[in-house]
């Protein structure tokens, strides 16, 4: 298993357009975050926008791949009849 070390990254704030979808763009600051939702607010009457806030961040492990041995089918000695193939059914 390969250990990546994650850089830590900073804290950040978005702007969540509840009608809109995803947020996109992450603030630097939780003001700028509020700023641009009053702004947004402002812009669509009626539409609700919620600030968030990253409060934990996690990061599962990269795994390597493994190499797999690959063989050769091994031949059945017993002829197959024609009325009994291999078939499932």
């Amino acid at each position: 298993m390969s250990k990546h070390v994650q850089e830590p990254i900073e804290k950040f704030w978005m702007v969540w357009g509840v009608q809109r979808g995803q947020p996109r763009y992450r603030h630097p600051s939780k003001e700028a975050a509020q700023t641009e939702a009053r702004r947004l607010a402002n812009e669509a009457p009626g539409e609700l926008f919620v600030v968030l806030a990253a409060v934990d961040a996690y990061l599962a492990p990269v795994l390597d791949a493994q190499p797999v041995k690959l063989v050769k089918k091994s031949v059945d000695p017993r002829p197959v009849h024609p009325l009994h193939d291999e078939a499932p059914w």
